[in-house]
């Protein structure tokens, strides 16, 4: 015999369908919202090798001619990135002033950004101070390029800059 449904089946039934839509709907939305919040690159460029920005250079240290590595013990944490310094005098500099003191382009290569419109890893050591602004290059080669047009360069990296985050 056929076996028969009454009203009661087709209310679990209804029941049922809307269960599985309203799990759908917040699997659906739960995987927007992770999507968007990892969608963006890091701000600053961090070395997974030593966890430090600038890969654990004193960044206030350019601005006095030489690049020095910094101590542990004196850090700051910015926009997820953990800065070291090579004493309480810098790290203190840094705290006063941090928008001189950090990298442009959170210490990606200023040339790679401005050119390329891409982003690549910075090297610390090898650096250009202009303006009151460090900008870290790829290498040396990169950074003659850079430098050749370091007014141009800069225009074009601050006019994409932060927006290639995002891409």
């Amino acid at each position: 015999p056929a076996a028969v449904r009454g009203p009661e089946w087709r209310n679990k039934e209804m029941i049922m369908k809307t269960m599985i839509k309203s799990c759908l709907m917040a699997v659906a939305v739960l995987f927007a919202a992770t999507t968007t919040a990892f969608a963006g690159k890091p701000e600053i460029y961090v070395n997974k090798k030593w966890d430090y920005a600038a890969d654990g250079y004193d960044v206030t240290s350019y601005f006095d001619g030489e690049p020095i590595k910094g101590d542990p013990q004196f850090s700051a944490d910015v926009a997820n990135a953990t800065y070291i310094f090579a004493n309480q005098e810098n790290l203190d500099k840094f705290l006063a002033n941090q928008e001189k003191y950090r990298p442009a382009y959170g210490g990606h290569c200023a040339y790679a950004l401005a050119q390329r419109n891409i982003l690549v890893k910075g090297d610390p050591l090898v650096w250009h101070v202009k303006d009151d602004r460090l900008f870290l290059n790829l290498n040396k080669k990169v950074q003659k390029k850079f430098i050749d047009d370091v007014d141009g360069m800069i225009s074009r990296g601050d006019a994409k800059w932060p927006e290639i985050l995002e891409k």
